[in-house]
């Protein structure tokens, strides 16, 4: 308030005088201090560059949040060691890896976390067992 005064007196405005600091005396202190050239307040300057970073993070962060993570699965490959051939890893075989770690008193464990013999025991199983074999619809 005090700094609101000795920029309007310094300015030739006059005195402004009162109880608080409103709306109306706050526009008149940025006026007043555009006028002496006085760079914006540091608390203002701060608040500007800490929103201006946080919409630019978000601008950044928000594609890669929203991307489908289904996209990123779909293009799983496995190459089976055993048989030299390669696996696209799909709900089907989502399916399967499901009735194999069934039939063999497995805990599910998501198919990209196993050891890569696990995995391999898994494509041995596979190759034995057809879609038909385990009754899977392909549509």
């Amino acid at each position: 308030m005090d700094e609101l005064l000795n920029l309007s007196e310094a300015a030739g405005i006059g005195s402004a005088r009162c109880s608080s600091l409103d709306s109306c005396d706050y526009a008149r202190y940025r006026r007043l201090r555009a006028v002496c050239g006085l760079k914006p307040a540091p608390l203002k300057r701060m608040m500007k560059t800490l929103l201006t970073t946080a919409l630019l993070g978000a601008v950044l962060i928000i594609p890669v949040t929203l991307a489908p993570v289904q996209l990123q699965a779909a293009d799983q490959k496995y190459h089976d060691k055993g048989h030299n051939d390669d696996h696209e890893w799909n709900s089907h075989e989502d399916k399967a890896y499901r009735m194999y770690a069934k039939e063999n008193h497995r805990k599910y464990v998501p198919f990209a976390k196993l050891k890569d013999e696990d995995q391999q025991n898994y494509w041995g199983w596979r190759h034995d067992h057809s879609d038909a074999l385990l009754k899977i619809n392909i549509k």
